[in-house]
């Protein structure tokens, strides 16, 4: 058992940062509220930024710069644009136009996923062998039901059935 104080209870409000973004002229206004004990002024360059956050795209002869096989993908790549490039005015909860992904986009973006895993060196053989062994399942599955439903249909008669009764009964 652990016996413990709970300890001071925490206000996150207390130490946030409250704006009103004007959409029409990209402009952000500090809000301060009664309780809050952030200093002024408040933060907002991050907001006006007009560069990519983060490093550059690395020269193609830099030895940290991989390239992930069939897509050409880059390892390092430059950084994001600041909130400027992004449609911060929402109807909803999510952006407006959703994109709807290819196939093609689909399979890349489930590439890239299982890569680090089960696609990178030795791995992919044992990858390749699960697949291989999980197809044989579904085909032998697929192949046994099919003839557990073809034995369901008629069944042989032992007995013989009287062909020479031919009379009318009345």
């Amino acid at each position: 058992m652990d016996y413990c104080d709970a300890g001071y209870q925490w206000d996150p409000i207390l130490s946030g940062y409250f704006y009103h973004f004007d959409p029409s002229s990209f402009t952000l206004t500090p809000l301060n509220y009664s309780g809050s004990s952030a200093p002024f002024p408040y933060p907002t360059s991050f907001f006006y930024y007009k560069g990519a956050w983060g490093d550059l795209q690395y020269e193609d002869s830099d030895p940290r710069q991989k390239t992930v096989p069939y897509f050409h993908f880059k390892r390092f790549t430059t950084g994001p644009t600041g909130p400027r490039a992004k449609p911060l005015v929402r109807k909803g909860l999510y952006p407006d136009q959703r994109h709807r992904k290819t196939w093609v986009e689909w399979l890349v973006a489930v590439y890239m996923s299982w890569y680090p895993c089960c696609l990178k060196g030795w791995r992919v053989w044992i990858s390749v062998a699960v697949v291989i062994g999980a197809l044989v399942f579904v085909t032998l599955g697929i192949m046994y039901a099919i003839r557990k439903y073809k034995k369901r249909g008629y069944e042989m008669v032992d007995t013989e059935i009287p062909m020479d009764d031919m009379t009318r009964h009345d």
